[in-house]
């Protein structure tokens, strides 16, 4: 169930430029590692602040980069 909350978030983090598809994807399939019979699984729980304005400014930026590669 965990994995599929984190697939269901590949399109948006892709597109925002937060992770690059190939790494995004490498991490899945780990995510699905742990299922195995010798595998582990530990997560950490953080307390985060997000802040609209700079959140905003690194979706421009990102967007800014990707239209200049294209």
């Amino acid at each position: 169930m965990f994995t599929a909350m984190i697939e269901g978030v590949h399109e948006p983090a892709i597109k925002a430029g937060i992770v690059e598809q190939h790494i995004f994807e490498k991490g899945i399939r780990e995510l699905y590692r742990t299922t195995e019979a010798d595998g582990v699984f530990c997560y950490t729980f953080l307390k985060a602040v997000g802040n609209k304005c700079l959140l905003k400014n690194r979706y421009h930026q990102t967007i800014n980069q990707t239209e200049r590669r294209e």
